[in-house]
């Protein structure tokens, strides 16, 4: 079992506010806000440590680098940001995927992806997508006690 560490809640705080699945970047510039000092690597560990006690999963997109959410949601399905390369949750389901498989077939699962802009992005003209996408930190609420504790303490 890993230590609860100040660092660990920050990435679990920024995971559960970003209403939305985070690289691994977003989410060490989000995290950041908190923990100044935390780097990628803490990043990774706490992510693997996460998913594999089931509090996180990842979300792979074809041709994105991967995002992670916390477990347990609903099923739901994603939107990429053609412009700045954010992901976003789209609730519930598409209705009538059944009747489009071929007959004989069985559908275990499926995943719809919605590609366009973000409505951040949807009124901007000329621009041009940005390659690789942009790590812009989720907007999660700041902790003001965490501004107050010693760089290295632990909780």
């Amino acid at each position: 079992m890993e230590r609860q560490t100040r660092q660990r809640e920050a990435v679990e705080r920024v995971l559960g506010q970003a209403r939305r699945p985070l690289s691994a970047g977003e989410l060490l510039n989000a995290t950041r806000r908190a923990v100044s000092g935390i780097g990628i690597a803490t990043i990774y560990r706490h992510l693997r440590t996460m998913t594999e006690q089931g509090e996180v999963v990842e979300v792979k997109l074809p041709g994105e680098r991967v995002r992670y959410e916390p477990a347990g949601k609903t099923h739901h399905h994603h939107f990429v940001c053609d412009i700045c390369g954010r992901v976003f949750e789209i609730p519930g389901c598409a209705s009538g995927l059944r009747g489009m498989t071929p007959a004989g077939f069985n559908v275990e699962r499926h995943e719809v992806i919605l590609y366009g802009r973000c409505s951040e992005c949807a009124g901007q003209t000329h621009v041009t997508p940005a390659e690789p996408p942009s790590e812009k930190p989720p907007e999660v609420e700041h902790d003001p006690a965490d501004d107050s504790m010693d760089k290295g303490s632990t909780k």
